[in-house]
């Protein structure tokens, strides 16, 4: 089964950080970019996104990902599509 979260990588040099969705599947790791950003002050002492705008923005777009919640034909798992998340159950 995947897992979806949103978190940061790294800063900017302009000192905004990137919003992703961590994807997990079968311990192989990808990430989604999002259109959004956020500050130092938004983010925890361990890095974890704290603005409720931002995790709702990305809580929203992990429901609407095309194929959330169904087989991925290739392995017994609830997924997203193979192509998407590099399931290698081929």
């Amino acid at each position: 089964m995947a897992n979806f979260k949103a978190c940061v990588r790294r800063p900017r040099s302009d000192g905004f950080w990137q919003v992703y969705i961590r994807v997990t599947h079968h311990r192989g790791l990808g990430y989604i970019k999002t259109d959004k950003m956020v500050t130092k002050k938004e983010l925890t002492k361990t890095s974890e996104i704290k603005d409720a705008f931002v995790l709702s923005y990305c809580a929203d777009l992990i429901i609407l990902l095309p194929g959330a919640g169904k087989r991925c034909g290739r392995c017994p798992c609830l997924s997203l599509p193979w192509q998407i998340t590099g399931c290698n159950q081929r």
